[in-house]
């Protein structure tokens, strides 16, 4: 019977892996999907800390608390409750409040 979802993927690379004929096209190909990948979290890792630390400076926290998201399994909790926690009503040390601004500010951009 033919594996049905994504278990397919893993067993047809997995097959490759052990037969050894091909063995230098998949070293090529997991070689090469490592640097794009290695590229991605090199380029998108110092912008996701600072978008954590300006969302900390929302509701007037200190960006220090970004680095809680290193720690094994409380980090994903950490976004999940930064990202949840309101913003401070009206202006705070950090600038005015978006959610205050006219509306037809908005519109403005747009037009």
């Amino acid at each position: 019977m033919a594996p049905s979802g994504p278990q397919w993927i893993g067993r047809s690379f997995h097959g490759l892996r052990s037969r050894g004929d091909n063995r230098a096209d998949v070293d090529a190909l997991v070689g090469a999907a490592g640097i794009i990948i290695l590229v991605w979290l090199l380029a998108t890792f110092v912008p996701s800390i600072v978008l954590l630390a300006r969302r900390l400076h929302d509701f007037d926290a200190s960006g220090k608390w970004a680095w809680t998201t290193f720690v094994p399994y409380l980090g994903f909790l950490a976004v999940i409750v930064i990202g949840l926690i309101p913003g401070t009503k009206g202006e705070n040390e950090k600038g005015q409040d978006p959610r205050d601004l006219d509306p037809n500010a908005m519109a403005e951009v747009f037009e």
